[in-house]
């Protein structure tokens, strides 16, 4: 499933992709996902599809409805409670509507909420009824994964134009094609490199897991020494 997951446009192409589809599309009918949060309800495909799927048609028991997300009871600060069962509103709702983490990175990536402003971050913290100590270590830690985000694409741009200014004679083809691990890490142009020193314009459009596959390079270097 997380090759298919992750395939994109080539789906069609991951062995047991009619069966991974069939699941796919029963969780996309049958589910209610939000962060650290996941809900079936049977039957669901009636509002979502128009009609009863197979599995849900064997179904015998009542009608099943979404059990209601947690939301804040202002009425009772400065305690923390939420509203009863009974009280807390079901239709017309978000998955993650009141969930603290997800709407203070909501609020905190469009600027709204920051550290440098106690008076946000004391009026959130008193509508999601979470502490404003847990709050600011949040925020702390979502500047961290920040600055390691940051890092990284720098990392990324670096190793990007150092790969450009490489020729074919810069690369220890033999060790790399002797190690899988290695040769998977080398970005498209730079595998592309090989394939055009040898001439074998034909396997530029291979996908990069094939470009990146030890067996297609011995294969390449067969067919140019063949030429």
């Amino acid at each position: 499933m997380v090759q298919y997951h992750n395939a994109g446009a080539r789906k069609d192409s991951v062995l047991g992709h009619c069966y991974s589809r069939k699941i796919e599309r029963f969780m996309n009918e049958h589910y209610e996902e939000g962060e650290n949060y996941r809900e079936f309800l049977k039957l669901s495909c009636r509002e979502k599809v128009g009609e009863i799927c197979s599995f849900c048609c064997k179904w015998t028991g009542p009608p099943i409805e979404i059990y209601p997300k947690p939301v804040p009871d202002h009425s009772c600060l400065p305690e923390y409670h939420y509203l009863s069962y009974q009280k807390t509103p079901k239709e017309g709702r978000d998955p993650d509507d009141w969930q603290p983490r997800v709407q203070a990175k909501k609020e905190h990536g469009s600027g709204r909420l920051v550290l440098s402003d106690p008076e946000s971050a004391a009026l959130f913290a008193g509508k999601f009824i979470v502490k404003s100590k847990f709050l600011v270590d949040y925020f702390q830690h979502l500047e961290v994964l920040e600055f390691k985000r940051k890092k990284r694409a720098e990392e990324k741009a670096k190793l990007s134009r150092d790969s450009k200014d490489k020729s074919y004679e810069d690369y220890p083809w033999t060790e790399l094609c002797e190690d899988v691990t290695k040769l998977k890490k080398l970005r498209v142009p730079e595998l592309n490199k090989y394939l055009n020193h040898l001439g074998l314009k034909q396997h530029l459009k291979s996908s990069k897991s094939e470009k990146g596959n030890c067996k297609t390079f011995m294969l390449a270097a067969e067919e140019s020494s063949q030429s």
